[in-house]
């Protein structure tokens, strides 16, 4: 039988069209379900092998139960200990001192008349001087919180990669929590009643320590990435100002000991406030911390 071919309508167009994008569409959607499917049963081979290897040997031998999952909750402090961002106020504070140079700096830029006696005496010198002056002092901490900002940016990455550790650790706990609990309630069908009853009530304070404990590190966790995104914020904001308005305003400073025009200054005390508007870290953090609410610890069973 010989096959005819003929040009599909708009409407079969369309007809195919949505087809194709069902059939994708449940593929998709297949594949997701699929996934959380193999995750589930990962998650429940990883309990089962904590109950078979850890558990069992504990219920036969009851003085190991202290130290169930103590290696997870000691990972977990000195993961926390790490991934703090130690250089991070002490960037913010210097960036404070160079706000407080650049608010003194509208005295020295500013447009200035010298009479025959004041060039007599030098005072034209003198404060040419003092401009130098400042402006090296200035030149010197940027210098200093360059240095800084480089530590502050080595601190996150570490605290970031930290921040996934602590995250595995947590399903970790979070495996050995659900494997207890489920525990506590088969070791009933096969151990001895005299020996379930105190192996039960130990246990379960156990499992409660745990939650406890997880809690405490949701908690510190929801701080750790609080203190990057404020660590974050401070290196943006430095690096804007270091590498864009900085510049431009040294280029303004020239441009208005050339000419002093008022147009000159006033475009130079603009550009000053804009820097400093860009430094002000610690108003844009007292913003950023109001319209943040406190972080709820999530529930890890």
């Amino acid at each position: 039988m010989g096959i005819s071919f003929k040009r599909s309508s708009r409407t079969d167009k369309q007809s195919d069209e949505k087809s194709t994008h069902d059939f994708n569409s449940s593929n998709h959607e297949g594949g997701v379900d699929q996934s959380k499917s193999d995750q589930a049963k990962y998650e429940q081979s990883a309990i089962i092998a904590i109950q078979r290897d850890i558990l069992t040997p504990i219920l036969n031998d009851p003085s190991k139960l202290s130290h169930y999952a103590d290696a997870i909750i000691q990972d977990q402090q000195r993961l926390l200990a790490q991934a703090n961002i130690a250089h991070s106020a002490e960037l913010g504070r210097l960036i404070q001192n160079i706000i407080a140079q650049l608010n003194q700096s509208k005295k020295l830029f500013s447009a200035k008349k010298y009479h025959f006696l004041h060039r007599w005496f030098g005072v034209d010198l003198e404060h040419q001087a003092g401009s130098i002056n400042f402006l090296k002092s200035l030149e010197k901490s940027i210098e200093q919180a360059t240095v800084l900002s480089q530590c502050v940016y080595g601190e996150i990455m570490q605290s970031q990669q930290n921040f996934q550790l602590l995250e595995a650790k947590r399903v970790d706990m979070s495996q050995h929590i659900q494997a207890a609990e489920q525990f506590l309630q088969q070791s009933k069908q096969f151990a001895s009643s005299a020996q379930y009853e105190s192996f039960s009530i130990r246990l379960d304070k156990k499992i409660n320590m745990l939650m406890t404990s997880q809690h405490a590190t949701d908690l510190a966790m929801a701080q750790i990435q609080l203190n990057q995104n404020v660590a974050m914020s401070i290196l943006d904001r430095f690096n804007e100002a270091k590498n864009v308005l900085i510049p431009l305003w040294y280029q303004q400073i020239r441009a208005s000991h050339a000419g002093q025009s008022p147009a000159e200054l006033e475009k130079l005390n603009r550009l000053r406030e804009q820097l400093i508007r860009t430094l002000d870290i610690e108003h844009s953090q007292s913003q950023s911390t109001q319209a943040q609410q406190s972080p709820n610890a999530t529930n890890i069973k």
